[in-house]
């Protein structure tokens, strides 16, 4: 972990310049995990299980393999972490809607259930900022990668 943590610092060009190379295991191997906590973190945060945080961030990664030989790094027209953040927004809003529509077919809970469902965990679409969550999860990835460095010295 603590090589993963070190990579936090920026955002490499030189990494998204790799990733656009799909046998750079080793690239994507630092990509997924470097990234792929923050879009899990937010993905949980949003009201997703375990599972379907996973879930995401495989998806995620998919979709990130798929636009990234047409992506162009232009910090003057957006951050790259914006870029990924609407790809994770964008696979996370479209799980809670499919949970959303699984649960009309659910049969509602006993009386008695002191367990919460789903829908009551789950934020009002138009009411979660998940930018902010984002952005905390990076922050939160940044000061992991900066107690890694102190350790390691």
């Amino acid at each position: 972990m603590p090589q993963a943590t070190a990579n936090w610092m920026i955002t490499r060009t030189s990494l998204l310049t790799r990733l656009k190379n799909h046998a750079d295991t080793a690239s994507w191997e630092d990509f997924c995990d470097s990234y792929g906590r923050v879009v899990y973190g937010v993905a949980m945060k949003a009201g997703l299980n375990g599972a379907d945080a996973e879930d995401i961030v495989q998806e995620t990664m998919i979709a990130v393999a798929r636009h990234i030989p047409q992506f162009r790094y232009d910090p003057q027209k957006g951050s790259f972490k914006s870029w990924l953040l609407t790809i994770a927004r964008s696979k996370i809003w479209d799980c809670l809607r499919k949970k959303q529509r699984e649960r009309r077919f659910d049969p509602p809970p006993p009386n008695d259930s002191s367990e919460t469902s789903f829908l009551a965990r789950v934020a009002d679409e138009s009411q979660p900022d998940l930018t902010a969550v984002f952005d905390a999860e990076w922050e939160r990835g940044l000061f992991e990668a900066a107690k890694e460095k102190v350790r390691a010295s």
